[in-house]
């Protein structure tokens, strides 16, 4: 279920665009309940759509959380461990370069973490890394069914996700510049 709606002048403007639940969720009607995912964004002034708004939404309904980044102090070329003894910062919104993380200023792009868990990303485009090597991976916008993510299992579980961001490639083109996410 997609909502949008235009707000009225005299009413103070919410501090976000638009809200939707985290997978499906129960509702009623008159022939009774069924589950569903929900979004409202608005749309003010009328005539403008927001798309990030609406893929971050809808990302919510699919199930997505917001992607975040954490923030160790050192910078570059500082080693990083899971924890850095407690000295890294999360930041909810943190990923520019996913529409779950930077909301309705970033791009319209999931990263490749999450079309993978939504099953969208071909299998031949991720490979679970089982010991130390090199690895070449292409960009995450790249047509064609190279190698664009690495998945490093965690010790007590979880993973990393490593891919590369080409801004002058496919739906990545001219967006922030070029990187590799972890």
């Amino acid at each position: 279920i997609l909502i949008l709606y235009t707000r009225p002048p005299e009413i103070e403007p919410p501090p976000f665009s638009g809200v939707g639940t985290l997978g499906k969720e129960w509702f009623s009607s008159n022939d009774g309940d069924f589950r569903a995912s929900a979004a409202a964004v608005e749309i003010s002034p009328p005539g403008y759509v927001p798309v990030q708004a609406i893929m971050h939404e809808l990302g919510h309904g699919l199930g997505l959380r917001h992607a975040g980044a954490q923030n160790c102090p050192g910078g570059v070329g500082q080693e990083f461990n899971n924890t850095n003894n407690g000295t890294c910062a999360l930041t909810v919104y943190g990923d520019p370069d996913d529409t779950m993380g930077h909301g309705p200023q970033g791009t319209t792009s999931y990263s490749l973490a999450y079309r993978d868990y939504l099953r969208w990303l071909e299998p031949s485009h991720t490979w679970q890394v089982q010991q130390n090597g090199v690895y070449q991976i292409e960009a995450r916008g790249a047509a064609s069914t190279s190698l664009k993510q690495l998945k490093i299992t965690l010790e007590g579980g979880g993973w990393y996700a490593i891919e590369y961001k080409d801004n002058k490639t496919g739906v990545d083109e001219n967006d922030f510049g070029d990187e590799v996410s972890l």
